[in-house]
């Protein structure tokens, strides 16, 4: 007869211990760091920020003008009074020859009935 049962397991208290403690220490530790951390954002001087690169003057602001009044008139464009919007859109065009011109009706999709 033996005296070893197979499910009982020998290991040393203090070992059980350690491992029940080593959760607890990794989350205090990690809680640890992320406070020095933040203290050390708190004390430090912040990082100096370089100023965003600016875009270039614009070179032709004429054109530039032309272009908003035309994308103006291009979207303000009403289909139930276009001439309205094309006295508008004349405006600002150079030649006079430009209006948005109306979009054609779109058709109704059409379902097929039921079959007889």
């Amino acid at each position: 007869m033996s005296t070893h049962d197979p499910t009982v397991r020998v290991a040393s208290v203090r070992r059980l211990r350690w491992s029940a403690r080593a959760p607890r220490l990794a989350v205090g530790g990690a809680v640890a760091l992320l406070a020095l951390a933040g203290l050390r954002g708190l004390i430090a001087p912040p990082k100096p920020t370089v100023p965003a690169a600016r875009a270039p003057a614009p070179q032709d602001i004429a054109l530039e003008g032309f272009a908003v009044e035309f994308v103006r008139a291009y979207l303000t464009f009403d289909p139930p009074t276009p001439r309205a919007t094309s006295a508008r859109s004349r405006r600002s065009s150079p030649t006079g020859t430009w209006a948005p011109t109306r979009a054609p009706p779109c058709r109704q999709a059409t379902t097929p009935g039921p079959s007889a």
